[in-house]
C-alpha cells in the first residue's frame, strides 16, 4: 500500500506538469532573444562621431559626466569601452542580454539601458530604414568620460522583441507538450483510473525532476552565464521528450512484468 505522500504526488503531479506546458517561464531562456539594436558608443576622435555631431559646443554642454550615470548606464558604457572598436567607424558597441519579465531573478539588464539625458544629443530620432510596426527609434546622448573625451552613445529600440516569436519559442512549447502532456496523462491513468494504481518511485521522482527542470532552467543558464544557448539547445530541447518517452515505456514493462510474476505465483499457489 502506497504511503499518502507517494499518493498526494501522484494524484498532484500530472496537474502541475500540465499546467507546465503552457507557462512561459518553463523550460525557457533567461533572456530576451531580440533584434534590438546594440549599445554603441564612439570616441570624439572617430568617424561614427564627427558624421553624428555637428555641433561641438553643443555636444559638450549636453555631456552627462559618468560619474552621474545611472548604475545600469555605467555599466553598458564600461561594457560598451571594453569591446574592439570596429575598423571602418571606430565605434565600439554591445548588445545588452534583457532579462525576460517572467523571471523572478536577474542578473543582467532588466530593459534596454537608455542613453543618458541631458540636452540637444538626448533625444530620440525616427528610423525609418526598416524593422516592423513604426520601425525602430534611435536615441542619442553625450557622455563624458573620466578622461574628459566625449563619448556619443547611440542605443537602438524596436518596441518589441520581434525574435521571441520565431522558432525557439516554438521549440520550447513543443518540447514541453510532447514531455510533460504524455507523462501527465501517463500518471494521471496510472493513479486515478487503474483499479491498483501502481507507478513506480522511480517514475514519481523523474517526473518530480522533470518538473523543477522546467521552471529552473532559465536559472541555471542564468547560473553558468549562457546568454545564448549555442547549437547544443535544440537537440537537447529535441532528446527531452525522448527521454520521456523512454521512462514511460520502462515503466509499462516493469509494471507488465510485475503482473505477469503475479500471476504465474497465483497459478503455482492454486496448483
Amino acid at each position: 500500500m502506497k504511503s499518502r505522500t507517494i499518493q498526494g504526488i501522484s494524484f498532484v503531479l500530472p496537474l502541475l506538469l500540465l499546467a507546465a506546458i503552457f507557462l512561459p517561464g518553463a523550460l525557457t531562456t533567461p533572456y530576451h532573444a531580440s533584434n534590438e539594436q546594440p549599445f554603441v558608443i564612439a570616441h570624439e576622435s572617430t568617424e561614427e562621431f564627427n558624421d553624428t555631431v555637428t555641433d561641438r559646443t553643443a555636444a559638450m554642454e549636453s555631456a552627462v559626466p559618468v560619474e552621474e550615470l545611472s548604475e545600469r548606464q555605467r555599466r553598458a558604457f564600461e561594457t560598451a569601452k571594453a569591446q574592439e572598436p570596429s575598423p571602418y567607424s571606430g565605434q565600439q558597441a554591445f548588445t545588452p542580454p534583457v532579462c525576460k519579465d517572467i523571471l523572478l531573478v536577474c542578473d543582467e539588464y532588466e530593459e534596454v539601458p537608455k542613453p543618458p539625458s541631458n540636452g540637444s544629443y538626448s533625444s530620440y530620432t525616427d528610423y525609418t530604414g526598416g524593422g516592423v510596426g513604426q520601425g525602430p527609434k534611435y536615441g542619442y546622448g553625450m557622455i563624458e568620460g573620466t578622461d574628459e573625451d566625449l563619448y556619443l552613445v547611440r542605443v537602438g529600440f524596436t518596441g518589441a522583441y520581434i525574435a521571441d516569436w520565431t522558432v525557439l519559442p516554438i521549440f520550447e512549447f513543443l518540447s514541453r507538450l510532447l514531455a510533460l502532456g504524455p507523462f501527465a496523462a501517463f500518471l494521471a491513468y496510472r493513479d486515478w483510473f487503474e483499479t491498483t494504481p501502481n507507478p513506480s518511485s522511480g517514475t514519481l521522482r523523474y517526473g518530480v525532476a522533470l518538473l523543477v527542470l522546467m521552471f529552473a532552467t532559465p536559472y541555471l543558464l542564468m547560473l553558468l552565464n549562457i546568454t545564448s544557448p549555442g547549437e547544443w539547445y535544440l537537440p537537447a530541447l529535441a532528446l527531452l521528450p525522448v527521454v520521456t518517452w523512454l521512462v514511460i515505456i520502462a515503466d509499462i514493462w516493469r509494471s507488465r512484468g510485475e503482473k505477469t510474476v503475479g500471476t504465474e505465483e497465483k497459478n503455482t499457489s492454486q496448483n
